[in-house]
């Protein structure tokens, strides 16, 4: 089964991605197996190379009768391939279980307390909270986290929230990076 890599895993809706991890982890079981086998074993060069480029995502192997060892590198940069995908899923379920609305309560709260703090009090009654202040609030990863700051910044029903996206240091900025920050007005939020 060939394998759409043009779709970053991010951006794929959860039973897509699920679809894609279970067979990822088929391929990757088949080539461990094999490559086991084969360190182990007499099997025949050519045969197990040109299994290898059947499974690889890429077709890298130009020499068929080269020394099976020489992939071992390439089916464990699958497998971590496999893995990145098995964490999206679960930071997916993860948040599935633990909804919005949850969500957004804790940054809210989070919100009230990091009120009046240096580095976190706005003009016009906002607070910004960085995805670190988030990801202590929610328990999410901090790649979550700046998820959860574009999604309720950009969420058009929630009435006094904003976001300021991350910019690199530029002379228009006195060549100070900013942070990725969710904006809070606490005059609309804070009761």
């Amino acid at each position: 089964m060939s394998i759409d890599a043009s779709v970053p895993v991010e951006e794929m809706e959860r039973d897509e991605l699920e679809a894609r991890v279970r067979a990822l982890e088929d391929r990757l079981d088949k080539l461990e197996s094999k490559t086991d086998r084969v360190a182990k074993s007499s099997f025949p060069h050519t045969a197990f190379m040109m299994f290898l480029d059947q499974l690889l995502p890429e077709e890298s192997i130009d020499d068929y009768g080269g020394a099976p060892h020489d992939y071992f590198e390439a089916v464990g940069e699958f497998a971590s391939m496999v893995h990145q995908h098995e964490s999206v899923v679960e930071e997916q379920r993860s948040a599935v279980d633990d909804p919005m609305g949850e969500n957004w309560s804790k940054i809210v709260e989070a919100a009230k307390n990091l009120e009046g703090t240096a580095g976190h009090t706005r003009p016009n009654g906002y607070v910004a909270l960085y995805g670190s202040d988030i990801v202590q609030a929610t328990g999410h990863s901090e790649r979550y986290a700046l998820n959860l700051i574009e999604k309720f910044g950009q969420d058009d029903s929630k009435k006094g929230v904003t976001w300021q996206p991350h910019e690199p240091p530029q002379p228009s900025n006195n060549h100070s990076a900013k942070k990725k920050a969710l904006l809070v007005d606490l005059d609309v939020w804070g009761n």
